[in-house]
């Protein structure tokens, strides 16, 4: 639940404090946090009982976490298609946290800290946009503009800017300019 869930995920470094949820009021001590909790939905994730993605969001919402992000990385990660995640803040509209994540999953899907901050930064492009058989990071469709962020991680093989190079010559055949940058 809450923080621990979130590092179950991956979305969050394990913390020293561990979170679990219970229908009854229960004692923890300094390294164990009991909430009540009379509803809550639970999966399975690497063998252990947790909270579901979107109910893991919601409860980090309810307890004041900043979630855009979270909510982005789980979302690019395919933990949860963000229409589901608007679903289920829907589903708890008046419930603390469910607005925030609402708010959150109604962000266009950005793939990269980079491409977030770019898009809340610049506005107005299409993030991961279709393009023939392509998908751009950022794109300006009345500019007829690409902009792709990379990092080296992800674009730094050989193999990778061939790949790239492939692609931008697609996209420059469709007439759209490609502007690379990488981290």
């Amino acid at each position: 639940m809450h923080s621990a869930a979130a590092g179950n995920y991956e979305l969050l470094p394990p913390r020293e404090v561990i979170e679990v949820a219970a229908p009854k009021r229960r004692r923890g001590d300094r390294t164990l946090r009991i909430h009540e909790r009379r509803y809550v939905e639970i999966t399975r994730h690497n063998g252990l009982p947790t909270t579901t993605v979107a109910q893991t969001l919601l409860d980090l919402a309810a307890t004041g976490w900043p979630i855009d992000r979270l909510t982005q990385e789980a979302a690019a990660r395919r933990l949860v298609p963000l229409d589901d995640l608007r679903a289920f803040a829907a589903s708890r509209r008046g419930a603390r946290g469910a607005a925030k994540l609402a708010e959150a999953a109604g962000q266009p899907l950005t793939r990269s800290r980079m491409e977030y901050e770019a898009l809340r930064k610049l506005g107005a492009p299409e993030p991961n946009a279709r393009i023939g058989t392509d998908e751009a990071d950022l794109y300006w469709r009345e500019h007829a503009l690409v902009v792709e962020l990379d990092t080296d991680q992800t674009h730094g093989t050989k193999w990778a800017r061939e790949r790239d190079a492939r692609k931008d010559q697609r996209m420059q055949r469709r007439g759209i300019r490609v502007e690379r940058f990488t981290a």
